[in-house]
């Protein structure tokens, strides 16, 4: 994408997200406005993020990795050079890429993704990211809540508290 990035990222650590993106995102700043001779800030703010269960992460793939289709930038997400769809649909190998099994073939991926533009579920995963809320089954929520105590995380409709 020309003006944001999707990453699926397992952290290891409560804070390994932050950890982890903040010297990326402050390096990268660093970078470009040497490159370009400017200053300032390069990104829009903080990140957005959502604790995703399995059938959403699988969601979560399709959704990042057809997102230049969606945009027009390319006709197959194979075809964009900054995609992991590449290497899930075994055409390259990236040491940046961990293999994730999500029950399709690599010789049959490209055929999963085409499937996947636009389901309902990318309203969900683009919402609760924003807000940043699990994606995820009930009982999946219902864990991630008894965790960080009794704040309820899911998404609520319009008028409901």
């Amino acid at each position: 994408m020309n003006n944001h990035i999707h990453l699926i990222l397992q952290p290891t650590t409560k804070e390994g997200l932050q950890k982890a993106l903040k010297p990326l995102y402050m390096r990268y700043s660093q970078y470009i406005n040497k490159q370009q001779n400017i200053t300032g800030i390069l990104w829009q703010g903080r990140f957005f993020s959502s604790p995703l269960d399995e059938q959403y992460t699988y969601y979560g793939f399709a959704y990042v990795e057809n997102n230049p289709v969606k945009a027009k930038m390319v006709e197959n997400a194979t075809d964009y050079k900054y995609s992991s769809a590449m290497c899930h649909a075994g055409l390259v190998n990236n040491s940046l890429v961990t293999d994730y099994d999500i029950g399709v073939l690599p010789s049959e991926y490209q055929d999963y993704l085409k499937s996947m533009v636009g389901i309902q579920h990318d309203k969900t995963l683009k919402i609760n990211t924003h807000k940043g809320l699990p994606c995820g089954n009930e009982g999946f929520i219902r864990k991630l809540s008894d965790k960080v105590g009794s704040r309820d995380l899911s998404l609520k409709k319009k008028g409901e508290t």
